[in-house]
């Protein structure tokens, strides 16, 4: 071992005890991992717009959704099993006999 990798060493004890200012061990390997992650998301996020870029190019047709109303007007969505909301009736919505407090 040479001086320099002892020096290293007892540098970075004193960091730890806190005698020195600097970052931990520790800490060290926590922004290690945090920039890791980045690195990985970054990547992840490139191939996402890649694959994007790929389907908009071939110009299809968007994907028919649960719930579509009309099968042939896609991304028109609907709540399956509602009435609408003009079909009713506001009597409906009446109370009966005033609310005794």
């Amino acid at each position: 071992m040479s001086e320099a990798v002892i020096y290293g060493w007892r540098k970075q004890q004193r960091i730890d005890r806190g005698e020195a200012p600097g970052l931990s061990t520790e800490g060290q390997t926590e922004l290690a991992a945090a920039n890791r992650r980045i690195r990985q998301l970054e990547t992840e996020r490139a191939v996402s717009r890649k694959i994007d870029e790929v389907f908009l190019e071939q110009n299809l047709p968007q994907k028919p959704l649960p719930g579509d109303r009309f099968p042939g007007r896609t991304g028109v969505r609907c709540a399956a099993g509602l009435p609408d909301a003009r079909r009713v009736r506001p009597w409906l919505l009446r109370l009966s006999r005033p609310v005794e407090k």
